[in-house]
Formats: structure tokens, C-alpha cells, sequence
């Protein structure tokens, strides 16, 4: 009787102990499945968040609105629940952010899709809503959307896996009233387990399109709907559907950290069903797996042995490495490759556009025109005197000739006038100042007049010296500093740029930019913005802000203390301003 007491309760122990360890078992299966593996992807609940903006005032769009309902739809056949916006102002984009986020953090996998003007501003993209009011570059934090925010979002949700598809590299709106408007978007850091997906290649500027979609997002439509489609081989086929449209121009391009494969639609429901969780068996002889039937390869085969991609037959090769079938799949894989590879074709040279059509003479003026014109190498014959020579006239303003018949060389500088050119020289007629009409009578033939006492003299533009002896360095004459700038001519030449400007008495800083056609524009470090005007005086330069001090008249001298270092003092208070060139 003690015996069998014993006995039950031995037998007892013993199946709680099993009971424990299925338990255990168990809840391992569970834990081990980590952020990225197939089985979860496939039975994880889907959240996507998509957005188009078309409808802009300054510079509309044709497609994204198109293109956001259309990946709508196809993210709701594949089992996605989506929050769908078009022309999303700041504030919806905001609220709708945040809900995504609400559903992030209840896991599953994120997709984020945006399709609208996006831009760079010191390395940050921003995706820009509908109805902001951006007239500044420092503005854009403020009215425009940060794509971080919606990394930030999947980052801390610590979800399966989240995807983001940016079709936002479209051509900056605001960039003709930005300092440094850089094009496209700039590279973003893909969250653990995530896909960061863009229209094109960082710094470049992706095509809206002529048809009913981008051509990003059409071929993006085309390739989602591919059934048993991993996403990374999905994106390889993107990227050259979009290269054969555009001609090469535009090349998709992403960031990823995924560890596992994720399908929009799987192949079959079997190749669901192999990837389902391990259960619990009750104790007893281990089975092994069955093989897999041929009836099921045999399926998979007929899918892609007609195939013209590669990653297909690779694909059938990763489930059944030593199939039926392999031997064939390896030699079709050869073929498609030997096809693939670029054969050199023979590119016929472009023709040569024909030149445009010159009626000669023509005066050249403009500043700008005069520049462009005369830098280089000259000969250059005197009219009325037969006397000849040659030239060597910079970009920067420098200046040296030489004379064939009583070997004089003149070193000094130039500068371009509305009318023509002027010339000053150091060596010869010292301080005396030439200002000269520009006439080209035939392809680079030029005649100069002197405005003073009407002289001529013809000018043959070269590329190289066939004749004299010309020094094979030029070196820039010594310069003394401090030096006054004074002449309008001289201020005018000079003071067109970009300027960093430090005001002596207070320390106040800022930045200004003054156009050959007397329009100035400054900046200063506590965000205020002036637009007005500037003008050249013979004594100094003269400024009128429309937005600072109204109507107010300033006028100042300029004198160069260094290099591109000047000191500009008000000829009314006495302040002084130090300013920089900076271009």
C-alpha cells in the first residue's frame, strides 16, 4: 500500500516537471522571435501613413496627390491600415504624425509614404505643407515639417519593422530668395530594423513627371503588386525602371537596417505557412520534418522559370539549393547575365550646332560684358601710328603690356564701365587714367576708343603669343596699405559681392550682398533683414535701406587695409564699419 503511494506521487512530480518545461518551451518560441524575422513580418498587424501635396500657390505640382491615392490602394490590398492626406497644411501633417506614432508603439510594421516639394536646409530635409508663408531660409524650421520627426517616431516605437518611401526631391519653390539653396534632400540615418527609401540620389532633383504618376512612384505602383517580391529585391528593380525612363538622370537610392525579408503580397499561402512559430508536441519519438513535396516545388518553379530576372531564379535557388530543378535555373542565371552586360555601342559625334548669327559692328557694353570680353591676351596695333604690341589682361583686374618697337612694359589695371573699359597704369603715364569705348568689327577683332582725345586702337584677341618675348609669370605688383578707394568707376568695380561687416563701437555683426545694379540686401546676427539700394559717389559709396531706417540717406568712404579688408567710416557720424570680402 506504501508502495503505490509512493509511486503516484513520484508520477505526479514527474508530469508537473514536464508540464513545466512545455511551458518554458513555449514562452522561448515566443521570445525568440526578434524585430525582423519573416514569421513576424508576414503575421504583424500593418500601419501606413500617406501623404500627397500638389495643390502649392507658388509652385504647383502635377502628381503626388495621384500618386498618394494610388499607393493607398495598393497598401490596403496587401492588408495595410492607412491614414490617407492631400494637401496637408502644418497642422494636419502635425496631428497625423503623431497618431502614426500612437500606432507604432502598439508594433507590427510602419510604412510612411510623402509625395510633394521637400527640401535641404543645412544638411536637414523638410517635407513643406500646404499653405506655408517661407520667404527666408531661417524660416523653413518653423513652417515646414523635419523628416527626423518621423524617425524619431519609428525609432522609439521599437516595432517589427517600418519602411519610408520620400518622393520629395522635386525642385526647391523658395530657392530664388535663399542664400544657399542646395538641391534634392541629403542623406538620412536608417532606425534599427528600417528602410529609408528616395525618389533619387542625394543632392539631386527627381522628376515630377508628365503622366498620371512620378516616375519613382509608377514604377514603385508596378513592382509592390509583384507577388512573393522580397522589398529589397523590389527596390533593385525600381531603381532600373526609373534609370531606363529617365535616360540615367535619375537614380533611386536608400538606407536600410533591415534583418529580415518582408513581401507587399506573399507568393503562395504554403510559403506562409513554412515560416509559422514552433509549438509544443507531447513527448515521444522525435519527428523529423517531412520533404518538402515535389508537387510544391514544381509550383514554384512554373513561376519563375520564365522569368527575365535573375534575383527570381536566385530566389528558387535559395529554397530548394539541390531541387529538381537547380541544374537549369544555374544555366538560365548565366544566360540572363551575359545579356545584361553592357555591349559597347558606337555613338555617333553630335553635330555641331551652328553659331549664332553676329551682325558686325557691335558695341559691347555692360559691365558684366566688358569683363567677359576683355580678360585674356591681346595684340594690339595704334591707328594712328602704326605702333604695336601685346597684352595680358586678368579677371582680377590686373594689367600688363608690352611695346614691340621701343620695348616699354606698362604694369597696372583695368575695370569695366557701363560705357566701356578703363586703364591705369603704374610704370607708364603714372595716375593718368584711359577710359575706352569697345567695338567688335569681326570675330575677335576689336576697336577701342579713347573717350578723352579719341584715339584708336585695334585689338585681335589671341590664345597664345606667336611673336615678342612675354614673361611666362606675372606676378602682382606691390601693394601699400592702407590706400583710399576713391572714383566711381574704381567703387563700382569693386564694391559688387558678398560682404561680412563688424560694426567697431558695438561688436554687432552681420552679412550683405550688393548687385552691379545698385541692389543691396543685408543680414544681421538678431534676424533683422534690410533691402534698399547703394550708388557710387567720386568720395565714397551711399546706401537707402527700404525696410531699415526708411528714406534715410548713408554715405561713406572706403579705404582697403589689407587684402579684401576695408574700413568704411559714415561721413555724417563718424562710425566705422569694418568690412570682408567674402566673394
Amino acid at each position: 500500500m506504501n508502495t503505490n503511494i509512493y509511486t503516484k506521487w513520484i508520477l505526479l512530480a514527474v508530469l508537473v516537471l514536464f508540464s513545466a518545461s512545455l511551458v518554458l518551451a513555449q514562452d522561448r518560441a515566443i521570445r525568440v522571435r526578434k524585430r525582423g524575422d519573416d514569421a513576424n513580418l508576414k503575421t504583424s498587424r500593418r500601419v501606413a501613413l500617406v501623404i500627397g501635396n500638389s495643390n502649392y500657390k507658388s509652385a504647383p505640382l502635377r502628381n503626388p496627390a495621384n500618386d498618394a491615392k494610388a499607393l493607398a490602394e495598393v497598401l490596403k490590398e496587401s492588408g495595410f491600415q492607412v491614414d490617407l492626406l492631400i494637401d496637408a497644411n502644418p497642422r494636419k501633417m502635425d496631428r497625423a504624425i503623431r497618431t502614426f506614432g500612437k500606432k507604432l508603439a502598439r508594433g507590427g510594421v510602419g510604412l510612411f509614404f510623402y509625395a510633394g516639394h521637400g527640401m535641404q536646409v543645412k544638411g536637414i530635409n523638410y517635407l513643406i505643407p500646404i499653405g506655408t508663408n517661407i520667404e527666408a531660409e531661417d524660416e523653413v524650421k518653423y513652417e515646414a515639417v523635419d523628416a527626423n520627426r518621423i524617425l524619431s517616431k519609428m525609432s522609439s516605437a521599437q516595432n517589427d519593422l517600418n519602411l519610408v518611401f520620400l518622393d520629395a526631391c522635386r525642385n526647391n519653390p523658395f530657392k530664388r530668395s535663399f542664400r544657399s539653396a542646395a538641391k534634392g534632400l541629403a542623406p538620412m540615418d536608417a532606425p534599427k530594423g528600417a528602410m529609408v527609401s528616395f525618389a533619387t540620389a542625394p543632392g539631386n532633383v527627381a522628376a515630377d513627371g508628365s503622366g498620371k504618376h512620378s516616375p519613382f512612384t509608377a514604377h514603385l505602383l508596378k513592382q509592390m503588386r509583384v507577388p512573393g517580391l522580397e522589398v529589397g529585391q523590389m527596390m533593385r528593380r525600381v531603381r532600373r525602371g526609373v534609370q531606363q525612363e529617365t535616360g540615367g538622370k535619375q537614380t533611386p537610392w536608400e538606407l536600410s537596417s533591415m534583418t529580415g525579408n518582408f513581401y507587399f503580397f506573399p507568393a503562395t499561402k504554403k510559403i506562409i505557412a513554412k515560416a509559422a512559430l514552433p509549438v509544443a508536441v507531447k513527448p515521444g519519438p522525435v519527428a523529423t520534418a517531412p520533404p518538402r513535396s515535389m508537387d510544391e516545388e514544381e509550383e514554384f518553379w512554373k513561376t519563375v522559370k520564365n522569368s527575365k530576372e535573375v534575383e527570381d531564379l536566385q530566389a528558387y535557388l535559395g529554397a530548394y539549393p539541390k531541387g529538381r530543378f537547380a541544374l537549369i535555373a544555374r544555366v538560365k542565371i548565366r544566360q540572363l547575365k551575359r545579356k545584361s552586360a553592357p555591349k559597347p555601342v558606337a555613338v555617333a559625334p553630335p553635330k555641331p550646332a551652328p553659331p549664332p548669327r553676329v551682325t558686325y559692328p557691335r558695341r559691347i557694353t555692360g559691365i558684366s560684358r566688358v569683363r567677359e570680353v576683355y580678360q585674356g591676351k591681346w595684340s594690339w596695333t595704334v591707328k594712328s601710328n602704326g605702333a604695336t604690341g601685346w597684352s595680358v589682361n586678368r579677371a582680377d583686374g590686373y594689367v600688363r603690356a608690352w611695346m614691340a618697337r621701343n620695348k616699354w612694359e606698362a604694369v597696372g589695371e583695368w575695370w569695366a564701365t557701363e560705357q566701356g573699359l578703363c586703364t591705369r597704369y603704374r610704370k607708364f603715364r603714372k595716375g593718368q587714367t584711359h577710359c575706352f569705348t569697345l567695338t567688335e568689327v569681326a570675330p575677335n577683332k576689336f576697336i577701342t576708343k579713347n573717350v578723352v582725345n579719341g584715339a584708336e586702337v585695334i585689338l585681335r584677341k589671341l590664345n597664345s603669343f606667336s611673336q615678342g618675348t612675354v614673361p611666362s609669370k606675372i606676378s602682382r605688383p606691390r601693394v601699400t596699405y592702407p590706400r583710399r578707394i576713391t572714383g566711381r568707376s574704381r567703387l563700382r568695380s569693386m564694391f559688387p559681392g558678398k560682404w561680412s561687416w563688424t560694426v567697431k563701437s558695438n561688436g554687432a555683426t552681420g552679412w550683405g550682398e550688393y548687385k552691379e545694379n545698385g541692389d543691396a540686401r543685408t543680414w544681421m546676427a538678431n534676424k533683422w533683414e534690410a533691402k534698399g539700394q547703394w550708388w557710387a559717389t567720386n568720395q565714397g559709396t551711399c546706401t537707402r535701406y527700404r525696410k531699415f531706417r526708411k528714406g534715410r540717406t548713408n554715405c561713406f568712404t572706403l579705404t582697403e587695409v589689407a587684402p579684401n579688408k576695408f574700413i568704411s567710416k559714415n561721413n555724417v557720424t563718424g562710425s566705422e564699419v569694418i568690412l570682408r570680402k567674402i566673394e
